[in-house]
């Protein structure tokens, strides 16, 4: 069994990161934010959380969100570095809204997810379902947690979850997703988009994207044919057949232990994808034979 396999079917938990908090308030919160996410918030439910884009008027990204259906609120959550923009996003559409939005302090939380799940103490906590690493999962505030817990639990390093998204395919901001980047290209339709739904900002462009084109590009996991071999974000892609013209790029990659292949996420032009394709190290030169994997 590999280390993912391990981990994924034992379960775990690591500690979140400090994130943005926006706690949306007044009586046209839900109006207002389905106007504004790409996802239904009429479908949201109490401690699931839904994933949700915000998009400019042309489609491409400003942020991807996680919602929390609360008492007489809704939850946003974003990462930490998008505090000034994401605000001045939402801000810019409110006009006669009463719509209060506040930034909240981030508490000290775990994510767990696999096996632990069924442990009988974290049963009992209401927490929050969220699948961060594409498989069922659940938030707990430490707060919530027995005094003892985090001494009998081993937490996962920030190197072993990194190994975890990159397997599972999960991308991140700041490194598959970016102000540049359309939902689609990053596979965001699965979850985060709602092609049902009412108006949003971007809507017509997505909408397009899904009835009478494509993206010319994709998210793809990729992984080393040989022992020794290192990937790294920013090595651009080319098929086997032709090194002149670039075809793609890494964004990021991981290698779990010393002897394992090196995994990695990048975009990948459609018209590729069943090639034999290659990374290459424009500071060296290097050429590492890559497969596709997801």
């Amino acid at each position: 069994m590999t280390y993912f396999e391990q981990i994924s079917s034992k379960g775990a938990f690591f500690m979140l990161p400090e994130r943005l908090l926006i706690r949306v308030t007044g009586s046209d919160r839900l109006r207002y934010l389905n106007g504004q996410v790409t996802n239904d918030l009429k479908r949201l439910v109490p401690r699931e959380a839904m994933q949700a884009c915000l998009l400019t008027p042309k489609g491409k990204l400003s942020a991807v969100i996680w919602m929390t259906l609360q008492e007489e609120a809704i939850l946003l959550e974003a990462p930490l570095e998008l505090s000034e923009e994401l605000m001045a996003r939402l801000e810019r559409y409110l006009v006669a809204d009463d719509v209060v939005l506040e930034v909240i302090p981030s508490e000290p939380t775990i994510h767990v997810f696999g096996d632990l799940l069924d442990n009988p103490v974290l049963k009992k906590i209401s927490g929050v379902l969220i699948p961060r690493l594409a498989f069922p999962g659940k938030d707990i505030k430490i707060s919530q947690l027995p005094s003892d817990f985090l001494k009998k639990h081993q937490t996962l390093t920030e190197d072993q979850v990194e190994v975890l998204r990159i397997a599972q395919g999960v991308p991140k901001w700041g490194a598959e997703l970016t102000p540049d980047r359309l939902p689609p290209e990053a596979h965001l339709e699965r979850q985060a988009i709602d092609y049902n739904k009412g108006c949003y900002v971007g809507q017509e462009v997505i909408s397009r994207l899904r009835s009478v084109g494509r993206v010319n590009r994709l998210l793809v996991g990729f992984s080393t044919t040989k022992e020794g071999e290192v990937l790294h974000a920013g090595m651009k892609l080319f098929s086997l057949s032709d090194s002149e013209k670039s075809i793609g790029f890494i964004t990021s990659a991981v290698q779990a232990f010393g002897a394992d292949p090196f995994m990695a996420l990048g975009y990948l032009a459609r018209n590729f994808e069943g090639h034999d394709i290659i990374a290459i190290d424009e500071t060296t030169g290097r050429k590492v034979r890559i497969i596709k994997n997801l």
